[in-house]
């Protein structure tokens, strides 16, 4: 009788490929539907360098055209209108982690899989990873002119936020119309033809919009459960044209005033790029006469957040504090 099996110089291989599809089910950023290949998303997916030798990726910004243009039979030839375009870059670099077990009597005395177990920490480790340098990219020194201060009195300096400075529905409006009037404008992401923004907040911020009672009618009479893009997956609600989304890891900081802020992000496309050079490999080895085994797995990538002459391009910030249950 004869049986196959796979090769051994395979394994390796077949455990990249289904690490990597893990990883990115483990993300928060790829499972919602945030990142493509393409500048529709908020999060653009750059693979320049899986084709090309190299350690960063540029790429352009657009705005829209602003011209009247020409009617009727004047003349169009000569008054062509320029697009103002940005060169933006990403850098990538490698980032790797191991596990090694002690030994094969190790392995015998425990209870579980310890080699299963030590891929499924590998997996959680780079999942974690990548999305926490997403958030803390996309969280940190937003420009002057792409930031909103949820607040009546603190509109300039997030040092005197206290309790009463919290997220609320006014202020997702607000933030939307900032995104809609800024120069460039902030592009929404277009969902059966109809313009969205995507607005993640931290808990604590998620929690104050709950407590806001205009947030509590509006998902009292529409909700997103037949939605099937992504984007609504795992939704907290819709409010004018805004999809809320919450995580632990959208950034949280200390004040100069001791108060805890939050930087919520309000998305459009292209808030950011990423860039992927090498998928995830795993890498197995032995060590001490075959004794002891190892793991290990790490890729090359890297992530920015896009700016557009000086300004933070498809993202809007909301400061709103973030004082603890």
């Amino acid at each position: 009788m004869a049986t196959t099996s796979v090769t051994a110089n395979l394994v390796p291989t077949l455990w990249a490929k289904q690490l990597w599809k893990d990883v990115q089910d483990e993300m928060f950023w790829t499972t919602h539907g945030f990142v493509g290949e393409g500048p529709s998303f908020p999060i653009q997916k750059l693979s320049n360098l899986k084709k090309e030798a190299g350690d960063t990726i540029r790429f352009g910004l657009t705005a829209k055209l602003s011209g009247a243009g020409k009617t009727g039979d004047d003349t169009l030839e000569g008054y062509e209108e320029a697009i103002t375009s940005y060169d933006e870059s990403v850098t990538v670099n490698q980032i790797r982690n191991a596990v090694r077990l002690a030994g094969k009597f190790e392995e015998q005395q425990a209870c579980y899989d310890m080699r299963a177990d030590a891929k499924e920490k590998l997996k959680i480790w780079l999942a974690e990873y990548i999305q926490d340098q997403f958030f803390k990219t996309l969280g940190t020194s937003p420009t002057t002119n792409r930031l909103v201060y949820c607040s009546a009195d603190h509109t300039s300096d997030v040092a005197a936020f206290d309790s009463d400075d919290k997220l609320t529905c006014a202020y997702i409006s607000k933030a939307k119309r900032k995104a809609m009037l800024a120069s460039p404008k902030v592009q929404p992401i277009m969902i059966k033809g109809k313009p969205h923004y995507v607005l993640v907040v931290h808990p604590y911020a998620a929690r104050d919009l709950r407590a806001d009672s205009t947030w509590l009618n509006a998902q009292s009479y529409a909700g997103v459960r037949s939605e099937d893009n992504p984007l609504f997956s795992g939704a907290l609600g819709v409010w004018d044209g805004v999809i809320v989304h919450e995580h632990p890891s959208v950034r949280r900081f200390i004040s100069a005033s001791t108060n805890y802020v939050c930087s919520n992000l309000l998305l459009g496309c292209q808030a950011g790029a990423w860039a992927v050079a090498q998928e995830p490999f795993w890498k197995e080895d032995k060590f001490d006469y075959d004794n002891q085994v190892g793991f290990a797995t790490g890729m090359i990538q890297g992530f920015v957040k896009t700016q557009f002459n000086s300004e933070d391009y498809g993202l809007i910030t909301l400061y709103s504090e973030a004082v603890a249950d």
